[in-house]
């Protein structure tokens, strides 16, 4: 829908001069992908094992509290630690991107584009990752409206910001709201995670026999 809109063979719609620098900009945050089997994954998951085993076993209300405590802990700092390592190779995929892209031919243009768009990168990835986290703990709901933001506010920000002509900065801005909102949600759910885990189940009535 922008003026940067070319067709190819009457059939494909691209925008060679947004795509090539969007393609570029989106292998800055792999190392959140990988950090989040690596990381996560691991130690994350060791706590929220222990957790809801301490629950459906024979632990006492103290354990359940101690094992809490322990798992969203451990889950904030195996966050925290993934947010500052993709914050380094945000820094490094901009500082080689003004370096070495230009002399495959980018214009300047093209260069602007690519920051914002790694910038915006960064966002999406957190996003991604506590939307996941979200998916953990069965918080279908919560997840669903985050993804749901962030379709909706992308696509009503990309339509309004085409006259200006900012490629880009509206993913940036839909990717900031969607964190924002995954993020909220996210503690929300840890600090009332006891009542999701005993009180959000079905009830099921047994007949006497």
């Amino acid at each position: 829908m922008s003026p940067l809109q070319e067709n190819i063979a009457d059939t494909y719609w691209i925008a060679s001069s947004y795509d090539v620098p969007a393609f570029y900009a989106s292998l800055s945050f792999l190392p959140t992908m990988v950090m989040f089997v690596v990381s996560v994954e691991t130690a994350f998951y060791e706590k929220y094992r222990q957790y809801y085993g301490t629950i459906l076993g024979t632990g006492s209300v103290q354990d359940i509290k101690r094992a809490k405590k322990d798992m969203i802990q451990t889950l904030m700092q195996e966050l925290g630690f993934m947010m500052e390592i993709q914050l380094f190779f945000t820094f490094v995929s901009l500082a080689l991107g003004i370096t070495l892209l230009p002399h495959i031919g980018f214009s300047t243009e093209q260069i602007e584009r690519f920051n914002i768009l790694v910038v915006a990168g960064f966002l999406y990835a957190v996003m991604f990752v506590l939307m996941l986290l979200l998916l953990y703990f069965d918080d279908r709901r919560g997840a669903a409206l985050v993804t749901a933001l962030f379709v909706t506010s992308t696509a009503v920000i990309t339509l309004a910001m085409l006259p200006l002509e900012n490629y880009g900065f509206s993913f940036f801005l839909s990717s900031f709201l969607a964190v924002a909102a995954a993020l909220g949600r996210l503690l929300y759910y840890l600090k009332n995670i006891d009542y999701y885990t005993y009180c959000s189940q079905p009830l099921i009535a047994r007949e006497e026999r």
